[in-house]
């Protein structure tokens, strides 16, 4: 059986606000903030003025609803992150950038 979900993540930057994403995706298994990987998190900076092309070196589960993202530039993020499990009708791409 697969799942569907809707990943929320808030991105900052020195403790100031910079960005909100989302990623849809669609798992096998219960998906759970330790399934993130730096890929994710780059897919969804892609959209984030200044972030197009950044690199994402390494992510950090810092605790129930934060990572701590390491870019190649040297800068670190913290993301606060929201994962819903959504009906399969609103699921609409494996890797969805809605991001301002």
């Amino acid at each position: 059986m697969e799942f569907n979900y809707n990943v929320f993540f808030e991105f900052y930057k020195l403790g100031e606000f910079l960005a909100k994403g989302t990623l849809s995706c669609q798992e096998v298994s219960e998906f759970r903030l330790s399934n993130l990987d730096a890929l994710d998190v780059m897919c969804v900076l892609r959209s984030v003025k200044g972030y197009h092309f950044t690199r994402v070196k390494s992510i950090r589960v810092i605790s129930d609803n934060e990572i701590k993202a390491e870019l190649r530039s040297g800068e670190s993020l913290l993301i606060e992150v929201d994962i819903q499990r959504v009906p399969f009708k609103k699921l609409k791409y494996r890797y969805m950038e809605d991001a301002r």
